[in-house]
């Protein structure tokens, strides 16, 4: 288990390395869902979070993952690590990547 109370933080790919690390074998990230945390996660089934405020209900999380059965574990890599080659793959999201670029810029408002 990767564990990452972060209260405060920009984008982190500790969740992403992780994933792709841990694709075979190995840890499951638990996060706070700080900074871009939320955006990379499904709770339960690609990585779990943790209520970084409450010391029970962390516990309780930390618990429940070290619980985990060997089937649920492998499961839960192996979602997380097709979440992350779904969505941060430069060759499968690529042509979405230049529409997003290549898009005509809207019109500026008048201001007043």
């Amino acid at each position: 288990m990767v564990v990452v109370p972060l209260r405060h933080g920009t984008f982190s790919n500790i969740p992403i390395e992780v994933a792709l690390w841990a694709r075979e074998g190995g840890p499951i990230a638990v996060t706070s869902t700080a900074g871009g945390f939320a955006d990379q996660i499904e709770a339960g089934v690609t990585r779990y979070f943790v209520d970084i405020a409450s010391k029970p209900a962390m516990t309780q999380t930390l618990q429940q993952v070290l619980d985990l059965s060997p089937h649920a574990h492998a499961a839960i890599r192996r979602q997380a690590y097709q979440h992350v080659v779904q969505s941060y793959d430069f060759a499968h999201n690529f042509s979405e990547i230049l529409h997003w670029f290549w898009q005509p810029a809207e019109p500026e408002r008048d201001r007043p």
